[in-house]
């Protein structure tokens, strides 16, 4: 499988389980890192090899922006235009 860049990952992105406190995102690839993040869409940690299920405080991670940029897109289709 070629090396995929966030842009393409963002649109292979899916809801792996939903639980009280947080959510756990998945992506459609083979050895596909979770991301776990809080009811808000704040990252709250992510298992790839870079992170290891540690608090992300950087943003060099391609899975964690590839979420970004999915939640912002999920945000501005959820937003309903002012009239």
């Amino acid at each position: 499988m070629k090396f995929l860049n966030p842009s393409e990952l963002n649109k292979l992105v899916y809801l792996d389980y939903e639980g009280t406190n947080f959510d756990g995102y998945k992506f459609k690839i083979n050895n596909s890192p979770t991301i776990r993040t809080s009811k808000s869409n704040k990252v709250m940690s992510c298992t790839c090899k870079l992170h290891s299920i540690k608090l992300v405080k950087d943003k060099d991670c391609r899975y964690v922006t590839a979420f970004n940029f999915y939640a912002e897109k999920k945000r501005n289709i959820n937003q309903k235009p002012v009239v």
